[in-house]
C-alpha cells in the first residue's frame, strides 16, 4: 500500500498507482501467494480485542440460509450449532473483509490490495473475526478450484504458521455463503428497477447454489 501523505474530508490521500482491476479469471500462482502473504500480515499484525458472540455469529448463517434457501436447507445447517468450539478456538483478527478480484490490482510492480481499511468497524458483517473469513472470501470470489485454494491454504500455513482447513474453514465458507446470499437478495430486491438489480439476482442465485453444495456435504 502507498504512504498515506496526508487526510481531508475524511478520506485518506495516498499516492496514486497506475493499474487495473484484475478478474476472477487472471488467478494465477503470483496472485495466490500474495493473497495468502496479506493474510498472515493481517494475522500478525492486526490482533483484535473481542469479536461478536458465536450465537449472533451462527444466527446470521442461519437466519440467512433459512430465508434465502427455505427451511429444508435449514435444516441441512444444523450441524453448524455443533461448531463453536471451532470458532471461540482461533484468536479474531481486525479483517480486511474486502477480498473480492476487483479489489487487487495489476501494476507494472506486481499485485497491490485497495480499499483494505476499517471494514471490521462498518456497520456490516463480519466485525472482527478469525482470519478464516477473509481466506473463505477470497476463495469464494475468485472461484478456486480444489488445487487452488490448498495451494492459497498451504502458502499461507507456510507464511504465518497457522494451518486454516477442516471444519475451521468450512464453518467460515458456509457463513460467508450465507452472509452473501442475504447481501445480495436484499439489494436485488431494492434495486430491482435499476441495472444494478438483475446483477445482484445473480450474485444471489450464484452464492445459492455454492451454499447448497456445502450444506449438501456438512449434511453427509
Amino acid at each position: 500500500m502507498p504512504p498515506v501523505s496526508g487526510f481531508t474530508n475524511g478520506f485518506v490521500v495516498q499516492e496514486f498507482v497506475p493499474g487495473r482491476p484484475v478478474t476472477e479469471m487472471e488467478l494465477n500462482q503470483l496472485l495466490l501467494d500474495d493473497i495468502a502473504r496479506y493474510s498472515a500480515f493481517l494475522k500478525r499484525s492486526f490482533p483484535a480485542c473481542e469479536r461478536m458472540s458465536f450465537e449472533e455469529f451462527h444466527g446470521m448463517a442461519a437466519r440467512n440460509i433459512a430465508l434465502g434457501l427455505g427451511e429444508d436447507w435449514a435444516n441441512k445447517a444444523a450441524p453448524l450449532e455443533r461448531m463453536r468450539g471451532v470458532y471461540e478456538d482461533f484468536e479474531p483478527i481486525e479483517l480486511d473483509g474486502r477480498m473480492f478480484p476487483f479489489e487487487w490490482i495489476i501494476t507494472p510492480k506486481g499485485y497491490r490490495k485497495t480499499d483494505c481499511l476499517d471494514h471490521h468497524l462498518d456497520q456490516f458483517f463480519p466485525a472482527c473475526q478469525d482470519i478464516a473469513w477473509d481466506l473463505a472470501m477470497a476463495a469464494v470470489e475468485f472461484e478456486m478450484n480444489p488445487m487452488e485454494l490448498n495451494y492459497m491454504l498451504s502458502s499461507y500455513a507456510a507464511a504465518s504458521g497457522d494451518t486454516v482447513g477442516g471444519e475451521r474453514f468450512r464453518l467460515h465458507l458456509i457463513a460467508y455463503l450465507a452472509f452473501r446470499l442475504g447481501y445480495s437478495s436484499f439489494a436485488a430486491e431494492e434495486l430491482a428497477a435499476t441495472p444494478e438489480g438483475p446483477r445482484f439476482r445473480s450474485l444471489a442465485h450464484r452464492y445459492a447454489s455454492r451454499l447448497k453444495r456445502e450444506l449438501l456435504w456438512l449434511a453427509d
